[in-house]
């Protein structure tokens, strides 16, 4: 099963599942031949479903797209199916568009589409939203004017939201759209320590209970920041992040406690943070910064902080050094595994966790000049886009454990000394197609490439993803591997798996027809001790191997109950599964269903009990 929420792109015409079979078919054909490279189109095409909690379609809902600005390009409405069709739509610059939906009481959902030949799909789930209000107040009682709340669901896997609001001058605050299930309600105001409550936003029809945050005075932990090498003008563009992490994840805090800009000293304070373990991190246009990140009060994973604060180091202040990112031109080659030259080719060169890139065309013999997004001395990725090579790096001893992942990359330091050499290959190719039980293709639909390990538990996992196009096709294009590989697929279509393939450099595999077997879902109910509903519980499905009698792996797909206590995963794969629930654990022990076998086209009901 997969670890993440299913937000796969969708079949629309399917979106929901079809009755389906399963069969594979392998075979290899030899080494591939370059394709022709065809005009990257001005605009394309977004289309998708939108659902609810139960996977439900939404009529009429609010659907958008935004550029890399926040600006708003393209907007339509859905139709009384949940589908959404959006024509004209310029194409993304970052490779990805931003697509969003609302529809009333529900929350805003989000999801980033790549485009494959021109079209992306999308699969938006809103979950249920009801109105919260409440106070925030000093020790008195009294209420605090201008105090800046924050309302996030931070334990929910599935469900992202995060609500800031002011109060008035009597201390009063509303959130229109507070997602359902125990919320963290934090509040700020000067002179006084970060207050934070927990409640329980259910969507009654009466509506939900005001909430109150107490203030009291105090300055809460200390926590600074500190930039060496910028001048005055620099330093106050310079952009300060906190990242709070507590109880085994991120935690969501007011805005004025967790950012801000240096002053023209390069300095910055916090004010009336609460105890936590804080991620620091600096950022500016056109500077990049040493270390990456700084963590202060660092704590065990998932250690409950509570109790006296923890103790304070004996210098809290996160220092860095600012690097100008000047026009530094790097110089190299591509060349092939002979070492000739390969011209024509599109050199890209990014940090390695994203952000600003440079590219450059090779000449005739190989060569390429780009200058450096980063400062030198920093650790640079370079990669070639939309080619039939692929960079073949080798381990370096002194990487220490290195993600098979990373070997798609050739990492550096930026070095306008060292004239760079890339390596390539002719990738391993492995290409196929979905169709349904009817032998229709099934496109827009998410295929995932895993690998193996023997050694490692559970021995498959995600290696790289693709979309259908749409005639049902998909393409890989990776490195040779040791250990042998397949092609998955798992979602509201259906799942499908084919047979195994041991990928070597230079070879192109077919494995044909995946045909989807039919979707399975898994439906019920939550209730409490008295068998009353409970909204915004959060529901566990994970896997089971019946011939071992353990877990398969550690995944884990969770939804939260509707305002009626009502849950539904929808494209669960046939094998052994079972169900935990929980209103507030980052880690639930109970089980609230005993394994179960899954098979194609189940509709499986169980009611569960939160304890």
């Amino acid at each position: 099963m997969s670890t993440r929420p299913v937000r796969v792109g969708v079949a629309v015409a399917a979106a929901l599942g079809l009755p389906l079979a399963a069969q594979q078919v392998v075979r290899k054909e030899g080494r591939t031949e370059a394709p022709v490279a065809a005009a990257a189109p001005v605009t394309g095409r977004v289309e998708g479903l939108v659902v609810d909690s139960l996977s439900q379609p939404i009529a009429a809902a609010d659907v958008w797209v935004v550029d890399s600005e926040g600006t708003t390009v393209a907007r339509t409405k859905a139709d009384g199916g949940g589908v959404f069709v959006l024509g004209r739509v310029p194409m993304p610059e970052f490779r990805y568009w931003q697509v969003h939906a609302s529809a009333p009481g529900r929350l805003e959902a989000t999801d980033y589409v790549a485009p494959r030949q021109g079209v992306g799909a999308a699969r938006l789930q809103l979950f249920d939203a009801a109105r919260l209000a409440g106070r925030v107040v000093d020790e008195g009682g009294k209420g605090i004017a201008g105090a800046e709340v924050v309302v996030a669901y931070n334990r929910s896997r599935v469900v992202r939201s995060r609500c800031v609001a002011t109060t008035d001058a009597e201390g009063g605050f509303v959130v229109d759209a507070a997602p359902l299930g125990l919320l963290d309600v934090s509040a700020t105001a000067p002179g006084c320590e970060c207050g934070e409550t927990t409640v329980h936003v259910t969507g009654a029809a009466e509506g939900e209970a005001p909430v109150t945050v107490r203030l009291e005075p105090g300055e809460g932990l200390p926590l600074a920041v500190e930039v060496a090498g910028l001048s005055a003008e620099e330093a106050v563009d310079v952009r300060v992040r906190l990242l709070p992490y507590r109880d085994g994840g991120a935690r969501e805090l007011p805005p004025r406690l967790v950012a801000g800009r240096l002053d023209a000293d390069g300095k910055w304070r916090a004010q009336g943070l609460p105890k936590a373990q804080y991620r620091v991190s600096v950022t500016a246009r056109d500077l990049s910064f040493e270390p990456r990140e700084v963590v202060l009060y660092q704590q065990h994973r998932g250690a409950r902080m509570l109790g006296p604060a923890p103790e304070a180091t004996s210098d809290p202040v996160a220092r860095f050094r600012a690097f100008r990112v000047e026009n530094v031109t790097l110089r190299g080659k591509v060349v092939d595994d002979a070492g000739q030259g390969l011209a024509g080719e599109t050199v890209v060169a990014r940090a390695a966790n994203g952000g600003r890139e440079a590219t450059a065309r090779t000449a005739d013999d190989g060569t390429f000049t780009l200058v450096s997004p980063l400062a030198p001395g920093v650790e640079c990725v370079f990669y070639l886009r939309e080619s039939t090579w692929i960079t073949a790096q080798e381990p370096q001893m002194d990487q220490g454990y290195l993600d098979r992942r990373d070997l798609l990359w050739h990492r550096a330091k930026v070095d306008p000394a060292h004239e760079l050499v890339l390596r390539c290959k002719r990738p391993a190719v492995v290409r196929g197609r979905l169709v349904d039980g009817e032998g229709q293709p099934v496109r827009w639909t998410q295929v995932t490439l895993e690998e193996s390990s023997a050694t490692r538990h559970p021995t498959w996992m995600y290696w790289t993803r693709t979309l259908t196009a749409a005639d049902g096709t998909f393409s890989f294009r990776v490195t040779a591997l040791e250990d042998a590989a397949r092609v998955a697929v798992e979602g509201p279509q259906g799942a499908g798996v084919s047979a195994e393939l041991q990928l070597r450099w230079g070879d192109v595999y077919a494995v044909g027809d995946i045909v989807l077997t039919a979707p399975a879902t898994i439906a019920g109910v939550v209730r409490g001790p008295r068998q009353d509903p409970v909204p915004g519980a959060r529901v566990w499905l994970r896997d089971w191997d019946f011939g071992t009698n353990q877990q398969k792996s550690g995944s884990v797909v969770e939804t939260v109950t509707d305002r009626q206590g009502r849950y539904r995963f929808v494209g669960v794969p046939p094998g052994g599964a079972w169900l935990q629930v929980t209103l507030d654990e980052a880690f639930p022990m109970d089980r609230a269903a005993e394994p179960f076998e899954v098979k194609s086209g189940d509709a499986l009901e169980f009611d569960l009990v939160l304890k």
